[in-house]
């Protein structure tokens, strides 16, 4: 356990949690092959644990990069922590489950991951990306 998070309403009834951990060998997926931004960049992989209407725990892997893929998604916010928390939470799971979500300025997605993965939602990421000019420097994207 690297963290545990939770939110609580006025009346500090839980609405949500999730905590972020570093899996085991055996859970991790490191034989998955890097990807050219992998290969180039320094890359973080971290994991959130979350808790299903199931009863199973779901673990969610986000990637942040050393330079943000042109400025998006190099940190998981704190807002994209406890938005991602209050999703997967049994008083908001029902309001998204097997519906359609648009998230607006997603950076690293974990907000859009578990709404997909635990909430069962179809899911449309979007994130921008300013302007045109200094996007290329040399031979590489900054």
């Amino acid at each position: 356990l690297v963290q545990s998070y939770t939110l609580y309403d006025n009346e500090r009834q839980i609405l949500g949690c999730c905590d972020e951990v570093r899996p085991s060998t055996k859970t991790r997926d490191d034989d998955e092959e890097e990807d050219e931004v992998e290969m180039f960049y320094a890359t973080t992989k971290r994991y959130f644990m979350f808790p299903t209407s199931g009863g199973d725990d779901k673990l969610l892997q986000i990637r942040q990069t050393s330079f943000g893929c042109g400025r998006l998604g190099a940190t998981v916010w704190p807002s994209a922590i406890a938005l991602a928390s209050l999703l997967a939470g049994d008083k908001y799971r029902s309001s998204i489950q097997d519906k359609r979500v648009l998230e607006l300025g997603s950076g690293c997605g974990l907000p859009t991951l578990t709404a997909k993965e635990v909430c069962g939602s179809q899911v449309l990421a979007t994130d921008y990306w300013e302007g045109r000019e200094g996007l290329i420097v040399g031979n590489r994207l900054v």
